[in-house]
């Protein structure tokens, strides 16, 4: 496979860069480093005692606004387990006589970034990296139903005449509808989740919460939800996209072509709206309620269960029921009307 975008593919000229050595789990990777900027004849910016990447770029950046940089280059590695090899998506090794050589530029040109980008971050970094157009064509199937989710509710916000409020990104929007407020307390949850797999390095952590996340928005909140959309509910509509907008935000560092596109349709056209989706910030964390998010997933569970039993009795799924039985759950009682 040939090798991705690196130093020698970028253009310096006329540029005063500073490399930064982040790759805090190869020590020798910060010596190369400042040979290959030597021979460049460019600055590196290093801490050989600090084991945070995150601090060093942050550093770095301050080190190169008071010095006068234009541009920083920060090295990092791409995975903590850097001895694991590229397979392809079977878990056999990429050779050119075996035909399952995959060069670089034909999976940007027929994956995309993105997709490419989720492939490897949806991985545990102690495995294998396993790489080929059939995982790149799930990713794809996965990430479709966030757009799909985002083409609903344009289509009803266009027909409401619906204009978003930047302030629904800020406080929560207040409902007395119980969906909402589950919508919005999974929200919050997403927002956990997500900080606690970036800050352990595991994207796969990352992309295993947002995946759920646009499952359950799209599947349960949005599919039961759509007759108040049909009527043109306006907290509906606030719900929905400021629990999309803040999906998008969590989710831009692995997927930052699709996200900041989508940003800048749902939310740069506002006034006074950051124009792009990496200079909204980080969302607060606000409203969450995990009784909420218990009962509704015990109702949850129990409509599986009824489900799979119409689907052993052979009962269709729109034919009435005299009577359901449902024992050893209590949570759900307040949700049966």
């Amino acid at each position: 496979m040939n090798r991705f975008r690196t130093l020698d593919d970028v253009d310096v000229k006329g540029k005063r860069v500073l490399l930064t050595a982040a790759d805090v789990y190869r020590p020798a990777a910060i010596d190369q480093l400042e040979t290959l900027g030597k021979q460049l004849e460019i600055e590196v910016f290093s801490e050989r005692e600090n084991k945070d990447p995150v601090s060093i770029a942050k550093n770095a950046i301050a080190y190169a606004k008071t010095h006068g940089f234009t541009a920083v280059i920060v090295d990092t590695a791409g995975r903590l387990a850097i001895d694991e090899k590229m397979m392809d998506e079977t878990g056999r090794e990429m050779h050119g006589s075996w035909g399952n050589m995959i060069d670089a530029e034909d999976a940007f040109d027929r994956m995309g970034a993105d997709v490419l980008r989720w492939q490897c971050c949806q991985q545990p970094p102690t495995s294998n990296l396993l790489f080929g157009f059939g995982a790149a064509k799930e990713v794809q199937r996965r990430l479709l139903t966030l757009w799909n989710s985002v083409s609903f509710f344009v289509q009803y916000a266009n027909l409401a005449d619906f204009t978003p409020d930047l302030a629904d990104l800020e406080s929560p929007v207040e409902s007395d509808e119980f969906l909402d407020r589950w919508a919005l307390a999974r929200t919050v949850q997403l927002v956990h989740e997500v900080e606690g797999g970036y800050e352990r390095y595991l994207t796969v952590d990352v992309i295993q919460a947002f995946e759920s996340f646009v499952d359950d928005l799209s599947n349960w909140y949005i599919r039961r939800s759509r007759r108040r959309f049909w009527d043109g509910d306006l907290v509906a509509m606030r719900v929905l996209w400021s629990s999309l907008i803040t999906g998008l935000r969590v989710i831009s560092p692995i997927a930052p072509f699709l996200t900041e596109e989508l940003y800048r349709r749902l939310v740069a056209p506002l006034p006074d709206a950051p124009e792009s989706v990496f200079l909204a910030g980080w969302p607060a964390a606000l409203g969450g309620d995990q009784q909420l998010l218990d009962e509704v997933a015990a109702v949850r569970s129990a409509v599986e269960l009824g489900r799979q039993a119409r689907s052993k009795a052979n009962v269709p799924l729109r034919q009435p029921l005299a009577r359901a039985v449902i024992e050893g759950v209590t949570s759900i009682e307040p949700y049966l009307e």
